[in-house]
């Protein structure tokens, strides 16, 4: 099952989206196209389109970065399947400048994905399937309009379905999956998902990504633990992302548009309508960090509202009002209008190489944020790390986040609050501050942070070599496979991946990118 690895490329793409994509008239062959992709199953989670033309091959030979995430044996398949039968003359002619269509389903317990290749007007298809080539082993299978072949193609070691009709051939190693894009009582593609096609498709770029976000967690569920973090905040997200291939010879790098529908439990989308933050807590990041998630809020009064909004419908808010109504009898604290004023516009968690976790709050006003905390923590004996006295004020200050820091402990400094579940982490973080044992002191990672944006509402940072353990505990057995596969696969070339939302009223903004050290080859 190792070729389920190009399936993680794009699991990487969705953890890890500043340019908006081109937006043209639809003309004739749009909409044929449009059509093409209308057959493809519902449950397709991702469709990539690729130009099919000399243009993406060149780039396709030559570009590092698809052969370190899809493996060399994925990268030899899909070249055989080309020299067998997209440089068929027949259908070479018939497809030629036509693009192709990558349509990724979760199957099983695998990810397999389906190819649709629209196919030009007064197309003789009964000439294209009598010239496949004589070294293939053709087996007609069924009748009728669910008639379909299967192949034997050298090189490759599975058998090729394929349905070639006079608009589109498709093609996949999965035959179930395109029994279903065949026949015509199965689920196929959302209107809404095919409208944003139509809205976003440009032949001006070699590939294009778009992201079913409804059936997305499904496909993640079958490479990592839908639990891990920051997987769970794409958990409840419903819409359409779009993005587009931007070359850069060390860089995989896809940028575009998040266009999500704001739902009871989508914590994400709270930042859909908040201005872009500029930030500083990169210079709070030790050498040692795996991950890094930094949100930013431009006007948090309104972002407060969404988290109350967001924890009535989980039903979690009545215990918590229920909790300050106690607060406010015994401390006399009403935690509405103490705690919630001392908030800065930027919040971040680390996840450390051990596995442990650091929380840093920028704070608006040190003084008032001195008078609140008096109230409602207590002190180490040293008096420099202090403790909540109640749970879950952070995770109802800002969300899911903080949600695993039931009742921290914390301390001040520099203008931010840094908390973590044991004080000893505390004391261990502001050592590595101390001696100046950061990220923003390495020459790689200053290299790299040239490709971010300086303005986001949501950055995600995965270092690879620092992550590499909560990578390894958080894949499913076949991704993890595939991810140790160094021989096969060169996700260990990688330096870090990142992903960044911004807000733009009704979307997000988005950039996906992942850097790797280039073939000296």
């Amino acid at each position: 099952m190792k070729r389920t690895i190009i399936l993680t490329v794009f699991l990487f793409l969705v953890m890890i989206a500043v340019s908006v994509l081109y937006f043209s008239q639809l003309s004739k062959t749009q909409n044929i196209n449009s059509r093409s992709i209308s057959s493809i199953p519902a449950n397709a989670a991702l469709l990539v389109s690729i130009n099919n033309d000399s243009t993406f091959y060149d780039l396709f030979k030559e570009y590092d970065g698809f052969r370190l995430i899809m493996g060399d044996e994925e990268i030899s398949d899909l070249k055989a399947l080309q020299k067998f039968t997209l440089q068929n003359p027949s259908l070479k002619e018939a497809a030629d400048n036509q693009p192709l269509y990558f349509s990724f389903h979760p199957e099983e317990e695998t990810i397999q994905w389906l190819l649709s290749i629209p196919l030009r007007d007064q197309v003789d298809f009964t000439a294209i399937q009598t010239s496949l080539d004589s070294s293939l082993n053709i087996t007609n299978v069924g009748e009728g309009d669910t008639s379909y072949l299967e192949l034997e193609i050298p090189e490759i070691d599975r058998a090729l379905y394929t349905s070639i009709s006079a608009e589109r051939m498709v093609l996949s190693f999965s035959e179930s999956l395109l029994k279903r894009a065949i026949s015509k009582s199965a689920d196929h593609l959302s209107e809404l998902f095919i409208e944003k096609f139509k809205s976003n498709y440009s032949d001006n770029t070699p590939l294009q990504m778009y992201v079913n976000h409804t059936q997305l967690p499904d496909l993640l569920s079958l490479l990592a633990s839908k639990t891990t973090s920051p997987l769970a905040l794409f958990e409840n997200l419903s819409g359409i992302s779009t993005f587009d291939l931007n070359y850069k010879s060390d860089v995989l790098m896809l940028s575009g548009t998040m266009s999500i529908v704001p739902t009871d439990s989508s914590y994400l989308s709270l930042f859909m309508s908040q201005e872009p933050v500029s930030y500083q807590l990169k210079n709070w990041i030790p050498d040692h960090t795996a991950l890094v998630e930094i949100f930013g809020v431009s006007d948090y009064e309104q972002f407060h509202d969404g988290i109350s909004t967001l924890l009535e419908h989980r039903g979690e808010i009545d215990q918590l009002r229920e909790q300050f109504r106690y607060i406010k009898s015994q401390e006399n604290v009403v935690i509405d209008d103490e705690l919630l004023r001392i908030w800065g516009n930027e919040f971040a968690k680390l996840t450390l190489r051990s596995g442990e976790e650091i929380g840093v709050i920028a704070i608006r006003d040190s003084l008032e944020y001195a008078q609140i905390t008096e109230k409602i923590s207590t002190p180490n004996a040293d008096s420099t790390v202090w403790r909540f006295d109640n749970s879950n004020l952070l995770y109802y200050s800002l969300g899911d986040p903080f949600k695993n820091f039931k009742r921290p402990y914390f301390t001040y400094t520099h203008g931010y609050m840094i908390l973590a579940n044991s004080a000893s982490n505390i004391n261990s973080y502001l050592d590595d501050i101390e001696a100046g044992n950061l990220l923003v002191e390495d020459e790689e990672f200053s290299e790299y942070e040239k490709l971010q944006s300086t303005t986001a509402n949501y950055s995600l940072f995965v270092h690879q070599k620092n992550a590499d353990r909560t990578i390894r505990n958080n894949l499913n057995r076949i991704a993890l496979q595939n991810y140790q596969d160094t021989d096969n696969y060169g996700f260990q070339n990688f330096y870090a991946y990142s992903f960044q939302l911004s807000g733009n009223d009704e979307q997000f903004i988005t950039t996906l990118y992942g850097q790797f050290k280039a073939s000296e080859e």
